[in-house]
């Protein structure tokens, strides 16, 4: 058996121990490799009629479950792809690249929608189609305000001094929320992958006004964006892809109110947010490498000329 089908065997297993033993048996050099040789899902395309102005996209577990039938009757109007996967190696950016690279394939649409199904509730397509026609040439991922629990979210990339996860550690030990739990186990591991920049979505940490070397904040996209000609880094898995685009991105925000549920599909808890450390190590890993440079923030600026 190879490392490659260790950590795998580790990974599909789904329990919580067995996620935490990849940090403390696999180098960086190793997890790196791993994700970047996984392999594909088996994926299958469904299609309802529409217009194909601007094509939406959306990744599924079941097409005929409960989740994409609501979506199909939010969306009704818009041409849509579904593109159901499910098991073990489900991965979220391979399957929206997928249902864009057949759908640039076939209709060549200016814009392409990429949607959670776990849609609640949508404004009517025809808004959403108008309001694109404002988007300017040079942006190429378009997110929606207002933000949502699910959408259109601020994070901030920070680079904490030491003494920062002294006190993250000591709040840790005294906290019984998941997410902190799991940024306990993750201070563990921070030196051995060379972990510089975390992805801080929690209030707690995005907030901190003292202790940071380094702050960068953004806005990431989460259960739905408008890409031009786009594709996520399908080297992540199921987390974190979306920061990675928005880092990326020359972005625009249009009005348009849409609401989710939150995990519906992949679940979010403390399995799912312990998997996350792999995503972490990649963002970092292509930082370091140059593959990603970051940028001065523009997020007020984007907010201030979406409401003007």
């Amino acid at each position: 058996m190879t490392f490659r089908d260790e950590i795998e065997k580790l990974y599909i297993s789904n329990k919580l121990d067995d996620i935490y033993k990849i940090y403390e048996r696999f180098s960086k050099e190793e997890i790196i490799e791993w994700i970047r040789s996984r392999p594909k899902a088996k994926m299958d395309i469904f299609e309802v009629e529409g217009d194909k102005e601007a094509i939406l996209v959306i990744p599924t577990a079941d097409f005929n479950g409960q989740l994409a039938k609501h979506a199909r009757e939010v969306f009704k109007g818009l041409h849509m792809i579904f593109v159901q996967s499910k098991g073990p190696l489900f991965n979220y950016a391979k399957s929206v690249n997928e249902g864009i690279r057949y759908a640039k394939n076939k209709y060549m649409p200016k814009w392409f929608i990429v949607s959670n199904d776990d849609v609640i509730w949508a404004e009517p397509p025809n808004k959403l189609i108008d309001s694109l026609t404002t988007v300017s040439n040079n942006a190429d991922l378009v997110m929606v305000c207002p933000p949502g629990k699910a959408h259109t979210k601020k994070v901030s990339l920070i680079s904490p001094k030491g003494y920062v996860f002294s006190i993250m550690r000591l709040y840790a030990m005294i906290s019984k929320t998941s997410w902190v739990r799991v940024y306990r186990k993750f201070l563990k591991y921070r030196k051995k992958f060379g972990i510089k920049y975390w992805p801080a979505m929690h209030s707690i940490l995005m907030n901190l006004k003292f202790g940071i070397k380094e702050k960068y904040d953004f806005l990431y996209c989460g259960s739905f964006c408008i890409v031009k000609d786009k594709l996520f880094d399908e080297n992540f898995i199921n987390g974190v892809e979306d920061i990675a685009l928005s880092i990326t991105s020359a972005i625009q925000l249009i009005n348009y109110k849409i609401e989710f549920l939150s995990g519906a599909t992949l679940g979010d808890n403390e399995l799912r947010m312990a998997k996350n450390l792999i995503n972490f190590i990649y963002l970092n890993w292509l930082i370091e490498s140059g593959k990603i440079k970051l940028r001065p923030s523009t997020i007020m600026r984007l907010l201030t000329n979406s409401n003007g």
